[in-house]
């Protein structure tokens, strides 16, 4: 069974499907994820230090907030979403299959600790 060359929406040569990524929109979502993934880690930190008296990444001392280590944990929260969308990025244009190999990269497990000797 012949299949005409443009069955697939291909309208160039060489038989390879097109694929279009809307670039603005992924980036819009990886900004908008960013900005819900530092409030996320802000909240988190305002939970354990306010609610349940956890001195998380500061001493109590320093406050509800904590000090400039909460900030950069919702700073760095935001940057790996934002690489996230990178990643995906980077994968709709060069990969077959983007969204399975993004699942694979994104839950691989990191190797185990060392055991420690006998």
């Amino acid at each position: 069974m012949t299949v005409p060359p443009d069955a697939y929406g291909d309208d160039r040569a060489g038989g390879r499907p097109g694929r279009s990524v809307d670039a603005g929109r992924l980036w819009t979502g990886g900004v908008a994820t960013a900005l819900v993934a530092a409030l996320v880690a802000m909240v988190g930190v305002l939970i354990a230090r306010g609610l349940f008296e956890v001195p998380v990444l500061a001493p109590t001392e320093e406050g509800t907030l904590g000090n400039a280590s909460t900030f950069r944990l919702a700073a760095f929260a935001a940057l790996a979403a934002l690489l996230a969308t990178g990643l995906l990025h980077l994968l709709l244009l060069s990969t077959p299959q983007p969204r399975r190999f993004f699942t694979w990269i994104i839950t691989w497990p990191p190797s185990p600790p060392p055991s420690p000797p006998s």
